[in-house]
């Protein structure tokens, strides 16, 4: 991991919207004045982000997410500052459970088959509403009682119980035939359907469901910390890096500060129900529940745990810190969007001014295989994470648009897919693995 810091004397002029619209990436005929290694865990911080104008070195210790520490040393590694990171650790889980509801009706699944129906002569039968539609079936096939009804298409349809079973007739009687017959374009044609259960959200809603298999609890806590990359236009200093605590960007104290997510009351996600079996009292459905506390946002929170300032922008990966004309502004990298704000360093407040479409990769799972739509992106790698922050599988981009990682032997739960670009995290997105 490399921190690079950039200068230039020959920029004079920089166009502020462009370098938002472009998501912060920097085009400017910049030289690189200094190139130091973050060894042992730690990111070098240049003299101007402190408030004593000497350089430092940033660790932070997230081995343990209860208790997370900062270390700052000093240009010969001494350690000069020590304070703990607040407790932002957010408990997620997910399991199953399973119900047993009576369904309310019943939807077409697929149409197993279609096909003419032919008289005696070897001659399509053909029928212009109801009444000749029953009338030609009980000739063809005499002695049965045809019931009449409209199937899912609008077609005039009609069938006999004498010669097709119905779908959990104890419930619905003869509304829901697996096979039976339709006018379609004047032509009757035999059809036979497969049916799903439907059921009223408020029957799901009142069931008794009961608690299955759990799938684990698991701490949210990979990059508890949001990155940011430093840009000033008028002193025409760019730092790269990821900076993770810092004493001058947020006010003009001496304390450090850094930024976390802000989590609110725990939201239940609840996946579709799937259809298990069914027994005289309904139907056995079984369905996989995920429970997380919302992300509201982000706080700055100084080194001795107090929030300073709060945006509201859920899901960022990375901020980006611009200086403009002596202005602050700090755009949110979201999943989807792009959040500029304007920072007033001396009322620590935030105030938004625009919002832009993110044309973040797109991640996309198929069964047990995650594709990242790379194309177009500057992404070289994707990552899976889980969610103490360990690295299970990685892949990288070869002659393909997409990156593609395997994750057969992965556990069920919830982990974090890291998108980087030479080794930079780029942004990062939760998947669920079932």
């Amino acid at each position: 991991m490399v921190a690079r810091l950039f200068y230039s004397n020959n920029m004079k002029t920089i166009i502020f919207a462009a370098l938002l619209s472009a998501a912060g990436i920097m085009s400017a005929n910049a030289q690189e004045a200094v190139d130091i290694s973050a060894n042992y865990g730690y990111t070098f911080m240049p003299s101007c982000l402190t408030t004593n104008g000497k350089a430092a070195f940033v660790g932070i210790n997230e081995d343990e997410p209860d208790n997370m520490t900062a270390s700052i040393r000093d240009a010969d590694m001494k350690v000069v500052k020590q304070f703990k990171i607040n407790k932002t650790v957010a408990l997620m889980r997910s399991y199953s459970e399973s119900a047993i509801v009576k369904p309310s009706g019943a939807e077409i699944k697929y149409i197993q088959y279609q096909w003419k129906i032919y008289d005696n002569e070897g001659e399509p039968v053909t029928a212009t509403d109801m009444n000749s539609l029953i009338e030609r079936m009980s000739e063809i096939y005499a002695g049965q009682q045809f019931y009449g009804f409209t199937d899912f298409k609008g077609n005039v349809s009609c069938h006999s119980s004498d010669t097709t079973d119905c779908y959990y007739p104890h419930w619905f009687g003869t509304a829901y035939p697996f096979e039976y017959y339709s006018i379609i374009d004047g032509t009757v044609y035999q059809i036979r359907v497969a049916y799903n259960p439907t059921f009223s959200q408020a029957d799901l809603d009142n069931a008794e469901w009961k608690k299955g298999d759990s799938f684990g609890e698991q701490n949210i806590c990979l990059y508890p910390i949001l990155p940011i990359d430093y840009y000033n236009c008028d002193t025409n200093i760019f730092y790269t890096h990821y900076i993770y605590a810092s004493q001058a960007l947020f006010n003009d104290d001496d304390k450090w500060e850094y930024i976390l997510p802000q989590y609110g009351p725990v939201k239940k996600n609840i996946g579709d129900p799937i259809v298990y079996g069914s027994d005289e009292k309904g139907v056995i459905l079984s369905r996989t529940v995920y429970e997380e506390p919302e992300n509201l946002g982000f706080g700055i929170y100084d080194e001795d745990g107090n929030v300073i300032a709060s945006f509201d922008a859920p899901h960022t990966s990375l901020i980006r810190y611009f200086v403009s004309n002596g202005n602050t502004y700090l755009v949110a990298s979201t999943s989807d969007e792009l959040i500029c704000f304007k920072y007033n360093r001396t009322t620590t407040s935030f105030k938004e001014i625009s919002r832009s479409k993110s044309n973040a990769p797109i991640i996309s799972m198929n069964g047990r295989r995650i594709t990242v739509g790379a194309d177009g992106n500057n992404i070289d790698e994707a990552v899976l994470y889980d969610m103490g922050g360990r690295s299970i599988a990685s892949s990288r981009r070869t002659n393909s648009d997409n990156i593609t990682i395997n994750a057969a032997n992965v556990a069920q739960g919830v982990y974090n897919v890291a998108l980087k670009n030479k080794g930079r995290i780029a942004s990062a997105q939760k998947i669920i693995i079932k």
